[in-house]
């Protein structure tokens, strides 16, 4: 069995300076330090074009990475290793693989359900990563049947869940 998790808008989300300070841990990546101080310390404008196509005013953005910026994924991916490394490491006998903000557990259904349970609780306590509850799934391709606590714990969670074919990073 599996749990698939989606955080909400997780690159704009992350707060700056934590992701920098989670940089800085890695003494093997000072050669980039100075250019993602350089990048990531200040506010970025964003350009708000009118209907006609032309820049009528910026918004400085504050948080999170940049769209299309080299840095960005590896700074997201540094500044949620802590808590994708908690969550495994948190009940035995559950494998666990991310794909930048997708988060997938996966193992004996009940044991996926107790790590997905310590995710959420990690993630709330992180105060800028909030999970996408609608794309949450229990995936179960098994032919027995599901464990009613199971079912009862994946209902309580709002985990959908899917028996059958499933998409996974958009591919089916």
């Amino acid at each position: 069995a599996g749990v698939a998790t989606d955080i909400s808008n997780a690159f704009n989300n992350r707060e700056r300076k934590a992701m920098l300070q989670t940089l800085y841990q890695y003494p093997q990546l000072s050669s980039i330090w100075r250019i993602a101080d350089w990048a990531y310390t200040s506010p970025t404008p964003l350009w708000v074009k009118g209907p006609d196509g032309k820049v009528k005013h910026s918004i400085a953005s504050a948080n999170g990475v940049r769209q299309g910026c080299g840095l960005g994924a590896l700074l997201f991916a540094l500044s949620v290793k802590e808590i994708y490394e908690k969550t495994a490491a948190s009940v035995p006998g559950v494998i666990a693989v991310a794909i930048m903000d997708d988060f997938y557990l996966l193992g004996i259904p009940s044991k996926v359900i107790q790590a997905y349970k310590k995710f959420m609780s990690l993630c709330e306590a992180d105060g800028s990563l909030d999970l996408n509850l609608s794309k949450g799934k229990l995936i179960y391709f098994h032919s027995e049947s599901l464990d009613p606590e199971v079912v009862t714990s994946a209902a309580e969670l709002k985990l959908t869940i899917k028996t059958g074919a499933v998409k996974i990073l958009g591919a089916p």
